[in-house]
């Protein structure tokens, strides 16, 4: 699973049309990747790390691993998704890197893997997992995959579908879409779906779910209408708190 536009079933063998369609949906969505990869490039430089582990959660289409791959060419990967169909577009699509990746296909909430990693992603799929205390498990999972200090980067859907503000951003993403050849019917599905098929948090709730769960120094460093980027940093195992 991955991105902001869900189909109707992930496992639906159409969505290998899904790197085609997505970047004419969001608004910068090469541009998030690129970021991605120079924050995960600077952070991995500053630790001075030698054959750096990544994992990517919710990997499915594959544009995190062709970035990443292409940005660190001695880093390692374990691509985490649920969904067969989009894990084999994102092997075809990362095939070149493929001596460097292991996908795996799972529920990332009751995937196993004791591997400790020197970073992680987790790009427009938080939205997809309900409630915040499931989000909440679901991040401290992560959290708990990370060696201290090591980067996350995360980014999601925001803010709450009730008020005016997330409904004025959401008609102009609309005009974003139809612009780019998004059919109005493909537009009104995904609209539809948020609040029933996905579940947005506010920034507030991201943030505070964030420190909860062992991250520290978050901060922003994308925005596209709804979608916020965050970057930050797994903390020092004493220095982490968790709520329940």
């Amino acid at each position: 699973m991955n991105q902001a536009s869900e189909p109707n079933n992930w496992h639906d063998p159409a969505v290998v049309a899904y790197d085609q369609t997505i970047p004419r949906k969001i608004p910068g969505y090469g541009l998030l990747y690129e970021l991605t990869a120079d924050l995960m490039v600077a952070s991995l430089e500053q630790k001075k790390s030698v054959m750096p582990k990544l994992l990517i959660v919710g990997a499915g289409g594959g544009q995190e691993l062709v970035t990443l791959g292409a940005a660190g060419t001695s880093w390692r990967f374990t691509a985490v998704d649920a969904s067969e169909p989009m894990l084999e577009l994102a092997k075809r699509r990362s095939a070149v890197f493929s001596d460097r990746i292991r996908y795996e296909q799972a529920d990332w909430e009751t995937y196993s893997d004791e591997g400790m990693y020197d970073g992680a992603t987790c790009l427009l799929v938080l939205h997809f997992v309900k409630g915040l205390h499931n989000k909440r498990t679901f991040l401290r999972r992560i959290a708990e995959s990370l060696a201290p200090g090591a980067s996350f980067c995360l980014a999601a859907i925001q803010g709450d579908p009730a008020h005016a503000s997330f409904k004025l951003q959401l008609q102009a993403w609309k005009r974003y879409m139809l612009r780019n050849g998004i059919s109005p019917e493909a537009f009104e599905e995904f609209a539809a779906s948020l609040g029933s098929r996905s579940e947005p948090a506010s920034d507030e709730q991201t943030i505070a779910l964030l420190h909860e769960c062992g991250f520290t120094e978050v901060s922003a460093y994308f925005g596209s209408f709804l979608i916020t980027g965050y970057h930050c940093k797994r903390a020092a195992v004493q220095d982490t708190v968790y709520d329940g």
